[in-house]
């Protein structure tokens, strides 16, 4: 029997470490609030069309350039390294590639290719975040609780940018965010009615994580991501219930976790058994079992191997039967911080933004920033 391996893909876990941060940057009392945002759109290897019915000017590395019309079609093998072009709509939006946004953008060449990158008024971007991130349709206080979430991950993005050239990109890696076309009058008032108003702890804007639904218990991020702070921890969401499907399940067969496994020479696996979980319930790891040897992998890496739309969270058990392993489980995510179907169960159990938050983020102060 080969000894146990701690097996793990670096790459996955350096991105989360990097993503993962809980720095606060500076107190609240010296934060000004930031109008705008810089959130990267797109990369291309070729150009980008941006247009407006309104007109668009351009700045060249900051200097004016004499170009007039609406349509401007950016190419790359036309730009060196490192240059900046500013687009401006003389109106209320621009479109990229024919998706409209509000604000304007700012092109800039890579050696390889270039990135787009909206700056947006800040309450702007949540206006389309929050219906992105959640229906519109759910409990009001749930959205003022979303908008206030996604306004503090923002800031806090902000002032712990991990790039100079923008704050977040535009999906599931930080936050949401689609543009015009994705914003919707109930979340729209959610953000309004809220303006300004963020969650701070110690008196610094805190890494509001949030996800869909917890399977009813939200997780500790030192068991997700190796990080612990005083604002976030496991907490009982027993409104998740109503979160639809609560459960989920994936089945699979021996011989395609024989295939997935192949790099650490376990041969053929014929058995797999959840060895260890966080005091969550989340599987820590899992034990399995081939004809040349035993490993011990991470839950984490176990679902990295599926991904995330099959093996939905590591709220889950392992049965096997026949040659066949069925994963069982409820939750969706990672589990930390809000829970989104819990948020509107409480809001619907008549409980209010502050108390969804409260619940969620633990010792934290709600604070308008002036």
């Amino acid at each position: 029997m080969k000894p146990f391996l701690n097996f793990f893909f670096g790459l996955f876990l350096f991105v989360l470490f990097e993503s993962c941060s809980t720095f606060g940057g500076p107190d609240v009392s010296h934060i000004k609030y930031p109008e705008v945002i810089r959130v990267k759109i797109a990369s291309t290897g070729t150009g980008f069309t941006l247009y407006s019915e309104d007109g668009l000017s351009l700045k060249i590395n900051g200097k004016d350039s004499e170009f007039s019309g609406k349509e401007f079609i950016y190419k790359t093998s036309s730009y060196s390294s490192g240059t900046s072009v500013f687009v401006k709509s003389y109106g209320s939006s621009i479109h990229l590639n024919s998706t409209p946004y509000r604000g304007n953008f700012e092109i800039i060449q890579k050696s390889m290719g270039a990135i787009a990158i909206n700056h947006v008024p800040l309450e702007e971007y949540l206006k389309s975040v929050v219906p992105s991130e959640m229906p519109a349709s759910w409990h009001s206080e749930a959205l003022k609780a979303q908008a206030i979430s996604a306004r503090t991950y923002a800031i806090f993005n902000i002032f712990n940018k991990r790039t100079p050239e923008y704050d977040l990109d535009s999906g599931t890696n930080s936050q949401v965010y689609k543009g015009i076309k994705s914003e919707d009058a109930r979340s729209s008032r959610a953000v309004t009615e809220t303006e300004k108003i963020i969650m701070v702890y110690d008196s610094k804007p805190i890494q509001a994580f949030f996800h869909s639904h917890s399977g009813g218990v939200t997780e500790d991020p030192e068991y997700v991501w190796g990080t612990k702070t005083g604002y976030l921890e496991s907490v009982d969401s027993e409104f998740c219930d109503q979160a639809f499907p609560y459960t989920w399940d994936y089945s699979f067969t021996g011989a395609i976790i024989t295939n997935k496994l192949s790099m650490l020479g376990l041969g053929e696996i014929s058995e797999m058994v959840v060895d260890k979980t966080f005091p969550s319930g989340r599987v820590s790891k899992i034990k399995v079992t081939g004809s040349n040897g035993e490993a011990s992998i991470d839950g984490s890496d176990f679902r990295s191997l599926f991904g995330g739309s099959k093996i939905k969270s590591l709220l889950f058990e392992i049965e096997q039967k026949e040659g066949i392993f069925l994963v069982k489980g409820k939750g969706f995510g990672h589990g930390v911080g809000l829970s989104q179907y819990g948020a509107n169960g409480m809001a619907k159990a008549d409980y209010s933004y502050d108390d969804i938050l409260k619940h969620y983020y633990r010792d934290i102060d709600i604070v308008e920033i002036e």
